[in-house]
């Protein structure tokens, strides 16, 4: 078994010499590269490795709002699980989703036995302006936004984050969720709501936002 360190550290991508090799598919598919590595080319794994860190370390730490010791342990441990789980995974779906359902399982899971990922109060966000008519980057958009969110259920800020900066269909929310695709665009509507109140609570907000979510 490889431990945090084999996996972790460095990230680098490992496509060792093995393309002659019985079994072994020279490919940059997900699905290919996992088969590789079932068929006992571990290396392999620091490929998938590569390739979704960034992902799943955005992904965490913006649900433990801005922790980034926390979004690194985390982000550890859901590749550490994937690596435990990988012999289960169905080969004839997507791995993306898969990843993502894991890494969402582990975050609330997490919170349920660690108690943690609440941080930030509404009160705390900062309003600030720049001299082309108050209007802010996206950037700077997107981190009020991300400062809001603890004012939603898990499942509402979980919706928002994945269908509105990672980027999931609502197929592939309702696979990591383990929902119906009518139950993530309730989710997601309801949380748009209410964020949408809480905007138009505060004048400064509603200005500096425009409803990008919206």
């Amino acid at each position: 078994m490889y431990t945090v360190v084999q996996l972790l550290n460095p990230l680098r991508i490992l496509f060792v010499e093995n393309s002659n090799q019985k079994g072994y598919t020279f490919s940059t598919e997900d699905n290919d590269i996992i088969e590789n590595v079932l068929n006992g080319y571990k290396d392999d794994f620091q490929i998938i490795i590569e390739k979704y860190t960034d992902k799943i370390f955005r992904y965490t730490y913006y649900h433990f709002n801005f922790s980034k010791d926390l979004a690194e342990e985390v982000t550890q441990e859901i590749f550490l699980h994937v690596w435990k789980k990988l012999d289960k995974f169905d080969k004839s779906k997507k791995f993306q989703p898969w990843l993502y359902r894991i890494a969402y399982n582990y975050c609330i899971d997490y919170i349920r036995k660690e108690g943690k990922g609440e941080v930030y109060n509404i009160e705390d966000i900062q309003i600030e302006s720049k001299e082309d008519n108050n209007l802010l980057d996206k950037e700077y958009k997107k981190s009020l936004i991300y400062s809001l969110l603890k004012e939603l259920n898990d499942k509402q800020k979980q919706a928002i984050i994945l269908f509105y900066f990672e980027e999931k269909s609502y197929e592939d929310i309702a696979y990591i969720f383990g929902e119906s695709t009518s139950y993530v665009g309730t989710c997601i509507y309801r949380a748009k709501q209410k964020l949408k109140k809480i905007i138009q609570s505060n004048p400064k907000l509603e200005q500096a936002l425009e409803f990008d979510l919206m």
